[in-house]
């Protein structure tokens, strides 16, 4: 084999090799994906003490706490924020829930 032949042929495996890698790479989502659009999903976090400790652990992951404490809301209000939040995938026991609805409802109301 000569040396221009030889440099061709690791040329062409070279450049199967980079193909293969981008079509697996770039290879459509399976059907348990969720769609691009979609929030990543995220760790369940560990249960914490304070109602305070809650709100940064769950809330700030995904926004900045500016959007919490510049609002006022009543108690209903604050529920059915926390419920929006939990259908978009924030993680809480029934005991948080009720914590955090009733830490956010007395403190920035």
């Amino acid at each position: 084999m000569t040396g221009r032949r030889l440099v061709l042929t690791v040329f062409v495996a070279l450049l199967l090799v980079q193909l293969l890698l981008v079509a697996c790479a770039t290879s459509s989502p399976t059907a348990s994906s969720p769609p691009a659009s979609a929030p990543t999903a995220t760790v369940p976090a560990p249960a914490v003490d304070s109602p305070e400790v809650l709100l940064q652990a769950r809330c700030a992951g995904c926004h900045s706490l500016d959007r919490v404490t510049s609002v006022s809301k009543t108690q209903s209000e604050w529920e059915k924020t926390v419920q929006r939040m939990v259908a978009k995938g924030v993680e809480l026991t029934d005991a948080e829930f009720a914590a955090l609805v009733e830490y956010l409802a007395a403190t920035y109301k």
